[in-house]
């Protein structure tokens, strides 16, 4: 139970992942940030203002146009994070660390 808490102040996204909160938890995962410096503006602007504008109540919408421009963008980031973290653990770059 306590290693489970540990975890969780460990990676901490302060309720909005932006670019920095990002960069953050690639340096706690030893992921390094800089395939992802292009990205911070697809966070920051159009996945996190967006996030936040519907968040507090305004009407945002997304065009059709935009919709699968947001959405392969967030899947092929998540992508990139997660092959990055695979590749961490299975070459073992972790124990250098």
């Amino acid at each position: 139970m306590a290693e489970s808490f540990c975890q969780h102040r460990l990676i901490n996204t302060k309720a909005n992942l932006n670019f920095e909160v990002f960069s953050d938890i690639c340096v706690i995962c030893c992921v390094d940030t800089k395939p992802f410096s292009d990205a911070s503006t697809f966070i920051d602007v159009v996945l996190l203002k967006r996030r936040n504008s519907i968040a507090h109540g305004e009407e945002t919408l997304i065009a059709m146009e935009d919709l699968n421009e947001v959405a392969n963008g967030t899947v092929e980031l998540m992508r990139s994070f997660a092959d990055a973290l695979e590749n961490h653990v299975v070459l073992q770059t972790y124990k250098a660390a």
